[in-house]
């Protein structure tokens, strides 16, 4: 069962979003993040769940996901169960080439965003569904995925998803029981407009909820 077979399906969704080593750790210290990384996914995807590599989450450098996953994991998980995203913050044909690579490793899903603008190297493309409808071109059995805000205007939001989205399914920012409303709203402007992109909705797991972590989630919202 692909994403978005499982995403249509009536059962509640339980998927987990987690990050790569970043780029700036010395090869002690991203080895020992990768090895914590493989133990969590295969368990995770072991259970059942679906899990989501970013990629430079929150404009810090990452490693590259696709290329570890297929490392330390190859024949051992099932990678339909496994969702990299890819920015836009790479050069054009390196997003291509990740689009093949992993369609070739079986790899059903790809989640594909824009990136932060105000750090790192500059996108390939203006918006993530530019690149979308390039990867559709070339990898046409992939699916693919992008971000949907609900903490912005909703018939905004889902103009993108009814117009040129480019895209198989959404997943979107962080919302809690403190913006329930604002993912009703959602909803309900896309029944109106006809919008059956399934799409999953983020939650954030307080691991340690001190105030640098909310005044970073908060540039977010």
């Amino acid at each position: 069962m692909s994403l978005v077979e499982r995403l249509r399906s009536p059962e509640p969704l339980v998927g987990l979003e987690l990050r790569p080593p970043r780029s700036d750790l010395d090869s002690s210290g991203s080895m020992d993040a990768w090895i914590d990384m493989r133990h969590a996914v295969r368990r995770l995807a072991g259970e059942g769940h679906w899990v989501f590599l970013t990629d430079s989450a929150v404009g810090q450098a990452e490693e590259e996901n696709l290329g570890h996953l297929v490392a330390n994991l190859e024949g051992e998980v099932d990678f339909v169960r496994l969702v990299p995203f890819l920015t836009c913050k790479h050069p054009l044909e390196y997003c291509l080439l990740y689009a093949e690579r992993a369609a070739s490793r079986g790899f059903r899903s790809l989640t594909v965003v824009g990136g932060d603008r105000d750090v790192g190297p500059p996108r390939c493309v203006d918006h993530a569904y530019l690149l979308r409808e390039k990867i559709e071109r070339r990898v046409p059995e992939l699916e693919l995925g992008g971000w949907v805000n609900p903490h912005r205007d909703a018939e905004e939001q889902v103009g993108y998803l009814a117009e040129a989205f480019h895209g198989d399914y959404f997943l979107t920012q962080v919302v809690s029981h403190h913006s329930a409303n604002r993912a009703e709203a959602l909803l309900r402007e896309a029944k109106r407009r006809g919008v059956e992109i399934p799409g999953a909705f983020g939650v954030f797991y307080y691991r340690s909820a001190n105030p640098a972590t909310l005044e970073r989630l908060a540039e977010f919202f």
